[in-house]
């Protein structure tokens, strides 16, 4: 019986361990208003700062 808790309860934990250790996925969703008139440039600015104003 022993052998085989170990069998079955293992593998659970280890996945337990690692979920709850992992670092959860930020799927940012955001929808401008196309009259922003906002180059790519400046896009790709806003998101530099905002990833570096997240550390």
């Amino acid at each position: 019986m022993t052998h085989l808790l170990r069998i079955v309860f293992l593998p659970f934990f280890l996945l337990l361990l690692v979920g709850c250790t992992s670092k959860p996925i930020y799927n940012a969703k955001e929808d401008f208003a196309s009259n922003m008139e906002i180059s790519e440039q400046q896009m790709q600015q806003a998101i530099v700062s905002a990833l570096n104003g997240r550390k």
